[in-house]
Order: structure tokens, then sequence, then C-alpha cells
């Protein structure tokens, strides 16, 4: 085989590798992102705030949960498709009746404007999302009670599931189950109002002290398999252990 014609063959073969990469790589636009939550209050023209949630989930899908602060406590919510532009960071995504753009960073995302540009002037700092770690939503079983082993009072481990879509705690609070709201932002959480059923036991001292304590929550911290909730004192109020039962 002529020199000419092994050249002429290896540029066929490079031509058609290079089609079928052309075909078959993802391109900026359809490049996916990791699964992440996203949280923050945003602006509102006639209430508090609007407290937001976005789900950056699996094959480009996201979903948007909203609540009016101070207007109502019901939880609004937009699934959508989404395309990201690595180049220029941006998240932009439309649903049946809503589309907007974000600027994505792995620790934050920013509401941009109706056109994809950012937000000027002195409220642009509060249209920022920040990333909250997957972590909390799971199921927590309390090891310790203000530096004190706490033994559970049946079948049943003392325990907390954090719901990250519609900002709701529910667990088992030692006799009775609970059920209840929370918030977070960075590593501040408040837990409340909380409400239980009515049941009666014995060692209910132990469930009454478990409430007192999740009404004084202000921050948590996880370590490694822990959940550590602070109030004011230096020393944390409970500390959990995570249950891989959910």
């Amino acid at each position: 085989m002529s020199y000419k014609t092994c050249l002429y063959q290896a540029l066929v073969a490079l031509t058609t590798i290079l089609a079928v990469a052309c075909k078959t790589s993802p391109t900026a636009e359809n490049k996916g992102l990791p699964a992440d939550f996203f949280l923050g209050n945003l602006p509102c023209a006639d209430c508090a705030a609007i407290r937001t949630l976005v789900h950056l989930e699996k094959n480009n899908q996201l979903s948007i949960s909203r609540q009016y602060v101070g207007k109502s406590d019901s939880l609004f919510t937009v699934k959508a498709k989404f395309k990201y532009h690595a180049e220029t960071r941006r998240i932009a995504y439309e649903s049946s009746n809503e589309k907007g753009y974000f600027l994505y960073s792995p620790e934050k995302l920013i509401q941009l404007d109706q056109n994809g540009n950012k937000i000027n002037g002195k409220l642009a700092p509060r249209y920022v999302l920040n990333r909250d770690t997957l972590s909390l939503y799971r199921f927590w079983n309390l090891m310790q009670m203000q530096g004190k082993p706490v033994e559970n009072m049946g079948n049943t481990a003392i325990h907390l599931r954090f719901r990250p879509k519609k900002l709701e705690v529910s667990g088992f609070a030692g006799c009775n189950r609970l059920n209840g709201k929370f918030t977070v932002q960075a590593q501040k959480i408040a837990i409340g109002p909380v409400a239980t059923t009515k049941m009666a036991c014995e060692r209910s001292e132990t469930e009454s002290a478990f409430l007192q304590c999740l009404k004084e929550v202000q921050r948590f911290e996880i370590r490694d398999e822990t959940l550590f909730l602070w109030g004011k004192s230096p020393n944390p109020l409970l500390e959990f252990q995570v249950s891989r039962l959910d």
C-alpha cells in the first residue's frame, strides 16, 4: 500500500471520528448540573418576602417552590425544563406558564431579570439564593440532649425529618408525633411552630424537654454523620445521628 493511500485512509478515519464526536458530545447548552438545593428570601412587592427554594434535578429539570411570607402559608411550586450556558453561567428555564433566568455558581443562584440580565440597585443583593446542604434533609435520631445521652422510651427513637420542598419538619418526640415548619439560611435555623398529637405516656418530661429545646434552636452544624443544634449556649442543645432508613 502506497504512502498516499495510507495517508488518505487515515484522513478519512479521522474525519469520521470527529464527525461522530461532534454529534454525540454534549454542547455547553446541554451540559447538565449536579442536583442541588438553593434557598433564600427574595423581595416581594406586597408581602414580607418570597421564601424560595430551587431544586436543580436530573435531566435538566428544576422545581421552584415559593411561599409568600406574611400573606399566605400555601406553597406554590413550578416545574420546568432548563438549559445551562456554561460560558455565561446562565440558567434559562421555561414551563407552561413561567420562564426566567438564574446566574449559577456552586454556592449560590442569582435571580436575573426577564431579559436574563443582572438586577441592579439597592435591592440587588437580595436576589440571591444560597446553596443549602442536602445532608440536612434526612432522618435524624436523637443521641444527646443538653449534653446527656437519651434513651428511647419505646421501640421508636426520638427523631426529626426535614422536608426541603415544603419547609416542613416532622418526627417523634418520645410519646407523640410532631409536625411543624422550619426556616434555614446558611447555618441559621429556626424550628416551629410545632404541633404534636395528644397521647399520654410515662416519662413525658423527656418529651417536654425535647420540644422546649426545639423552640430554642438558632443554628446547626453537620459533622460527618452527626447533626448538632445550638441555641444561645456555647454547648449544643441537641445531638443527632443520621439514620439510613429514609
